[in-house]
């Protein structure tokens, strides 16, 4: 499968999917794991017929050390499609500015949250949507 055919139907597929129930750990891992296979498939591609689209990586975990460089947020993705980062469903907290009585924090939305290996939870979310205009991206500089 092209890696644009594979980015319309399975990665905003599934992204789009997970946006319908945004509090479904299931589907925010299969979210996850299509952003990040996505790496596989330009791998593959690049290697059969645009060598140059790897920019020098050898390998596909090489492809994804260099997507790093461009998206740091691909190295959450990374590790929550290998289920290296424990998902949860939490009301995250924000911090509003209130003039008259000083910061006051506010409950969020429920959603899925990754659990760093610095013990800070952030929004799987606004990760994978990173990754996403990473991947539109790669494929319009490359015209896939």
């Amino acid at each position: 499968m092209r890696p644009r055919l594979y980015y319309d139907t399975h990665v905003v597929k599934n992204f789009e999917i997970w946006g319908a129930e945004p509090t479904s750990i299931y589907n925010a891992r299969q979210a996850t794991v299509a952003a990040d296979s996505m790496a596989d498939r330009l791998f593959d591609y690049f290697t059969a017929h645009r060598p140059k689209g790897l920019r020098g990586a050898p390998t596909p975990g090489g492809y994804r050390r260099l997507l790093i460089d461009w998206e740091p947020d691909y190295q959450i993705v990374w590790d929550a499609a290998r289920n290296m980062l424990p998902l949860n469903v939490s009301r995250l907290p924000i911090l509003a500015a209130d003039r008259e009585h000083g910061d006051v924090l506010v409950a969020s939305q429920p959603v899925v949250a990754a659990k760093l290996r610095t013990g800070q939870q952030i929004v799987l979310r606004a990760s994978v949507g990173k990754v996403i205009k990473l991947w539109e991206r790669v494929l319009d500089d490359n015209r896939l």
